[in-house]
């Protein structure tokens, strides 16, 4: 049942949003050089890596200074100051949910290099990879975003809540949630 409502909602939010992301995609390309889409090897379930699309919200070559992006962050486009709130950045994962690489709910994927890191102070950090990565989870809508250690714990702890009472009904809370959250941030 997951499967297919990620095939409807992935193939709706396409078509759905094309107009939006043919105008991001074509300010993209005439405001910056580089690519329109951020691509990054990403751990996806039972651990296999899997290459996660994005808007390029930042300068080239930006992620490879391997800094967390901060608030008023100097490599963000401007582009990228308007659509990184409102995760509009976020659209072409539609197509990783497609390929059935992720879901609409689940843990948040991580950078292969990151995992590697949280996994010296969380050992348990890959049970969070025995279901599909999410477009959205529970620790997203959560109030702790920061990527200090605690942080990233508290965000691991309500990962595997989400892995230990999800349903359909927490599901569509945590969509509920989703959406709130981005605009509450964004003051819209």
């Amino acid at each position: 049942m997951r499967r297919i409502v990620d095939i409807v909602v992935s193939v709706s939010g396409m078509v759905i949003f094309a107009p939006v992301v043919l105008v991001i995609a074509i300010i993209i390309k005439t405001t910056s050089h580089g690519s329109v889409l951020y691509r990054q090897r990403r751990v996806g379930q039972h651990t296999i890596p899997f290459v996660i699309y994005k808007f390029r919200t930042m300068r080239t070559g930006s992620d490879k200074q391997g800094l967390a992006t901060l608030l008023n962050d100097s490599r963000v486009t401007a582009i990228g100051k308007f659509i990184r709130p409102l995760h509009l950045d976020e659209l072409p994962q539609l197509w990783n949910m497609l390929c059935g690489q992720m879901t609409l709910i689940g843990p948040r994927p991580r950078s292969v290099e990151h995992c590697a890191e949280i996994r010296r102070f969380i050992p348990d950090f890959d049970k969070r990879h025995s279901v599909k990565p999410g477009l959205t989870g529970l620790a997203q809508i959560g109030k702790n975003h920061d990527h200090s250690e605690e942080g990233l714990r508290e965000g691991f702890a309500l990962d595997m809540k989400y892995l230990l009472t999800s349903s359909f009904f927490s599901d569509l809370r945590i969509i509920a949630m989703t959406v709130l959250v981005v605009v509450k941030r964004k003051g819209v």
